[in-house]
């Protein structure tokens, strides 16, 4: 069975290539804190790998990739609905991690940065209203 074909396949890949992904991010501030070291860099190089690896199994041999950058006009309805909903869980799920992310690191901060407190409050705001005012300036009517 194929990795296209097989959807446990696909989901293990999500797994191991985000696994991966944070795990490289992890290595590398774990070395900037503590000092690179030559097991550090071969560790960073071997998770970079495997992030690669992991993404051209997932994203590229199913096309899973081209299905969500391709122009619209070139889906038919199916894909179009399908990638229609990815698109909006997807960027729901970035923008509450985004935002997340800011917030601890306004909060984490050694010194007190009202502007990392402002940034996080206006695309927070952005992240709410965007969709409608997006709506609000391509459609004639709502």
């Amino acid at each position: 069975m194929s990795i296209r074909a097989s959807q446990s396949k696909r989901r293990a890949l999500v797994v191991l290539n985000y696994f991966v992904m944070f795990a490289l991010i992890a290595v590398i501030y774990t070395g900037e804190m503590y000092g690179g070291s030559t097991f550090i860099a071969v560790v960073a190089i071997c998770l970079t790998l495997l992030t690669v690896l992991s993404f051209v199994f997932l994203h590229a041999r199913t096309r899973l990739w081209w299905l969500t950058h391709t122009k619209i006009e070139n889906l038919d309805e199916r894909q179009q609905g399908i990638t229609h909903e990815s698109l909006r869980t997807s960027y729901s799920i970035f923008t509450v991690l985004s935002l997340a992310l800011l917030f601890i690191i306004a909060l984490a901060a050694q010194d007190y940065d009202p502007n990392l407190i402002v940034a996080f409050a206006a695309l927070h705001y952005l992240a709410h209203t965007l969709p409608g005012s997006i709506l609000a300036w391509r459609e004639r009517e709502v």
